[in-house]
């Protein structure tokens, strides 16, 4: 069964999942009683980068109001689903693996290529964003190793980020680090 039919089973119900788009009954609308969607569920499957990026700014904005509302839990659980949706984007290095592309079969189906330099301004904006508001959620909930080491990811990206510096200095100084903060490089933690 392909990630596909599985997850229209999931989303119409096993019944449909073997249908044809044409057999397949319209989906419908939701009603008052129905739960509401799981948290990090974009309601799609991304297939291309253009819709991964999408997949991954729907997660920020949901993450965002979680994190307004003072739900830490869903807002990590958003901001952890956005680096799936971005890191094999992401043409700076930050996936370990080296891109799905090297992992099937080299550089012409390493989706990080063929990105435009918009794009890739994109992807670097919102791992920069995401590694931050990761950071300040860390913070809160007494992390301070892992805002850390989520404050670097951000500072590999941009060296300069002051949320990132600050965020870093404020979990070292917070952990009882004090004199880590100094050194503005990114790999000290």
């Amino acid at each position: 069964m392909c990630i596909r039919d599985r997850y229209q089973r999931r989303v119409r119900g096993p019944q449909t999942a073997s249908m044809s788009a044409e057999q397949q009954p319209p989906a419908s609308p939701p009603e008052d009683n129905e739960p509401t969607r799981a948290v990090a569920d974009v309601g799609f499957m991304p297939q291309t980068p253009e819709e991964n990026l999408r997949a991954a700014i729907m997660l920020k904005e949901e993450g965002n109001g979680y994190f307004k509302a003072g739900n830490l839990k869903d807002a990590t659980t958003c901001y952890k689903h956005m680096n799936l949706y971005l890191r094999h984007l992401d043409s700076s290095g930050g996936d370990k693996m080296g891109g799905m592309g090297k992992m099937m079969g080299g550089d012409e189906r390493d989706a990080s290529k063929k990105l435009t330099t918009e794009q890739q301004e994109q992807v670097k904006a919102l791992l920069v964003a995401m590694n931050n508001n990761l950071s300040m959620i860390y913070i809160k909930l007494t992390k301070y190793k892992h805002a850390v080491n989520a404050c670097n990811e951000t500072l590999k990206r941009d060296a300069e980020n002051p949320k990132a510096l600050f965020n870093r200095a404020k979990a070292h100084t917070l952990s009882g680090n004090c004199l880590l903060y100094t050194s503005p490089s990114p790999r000290d933690s």
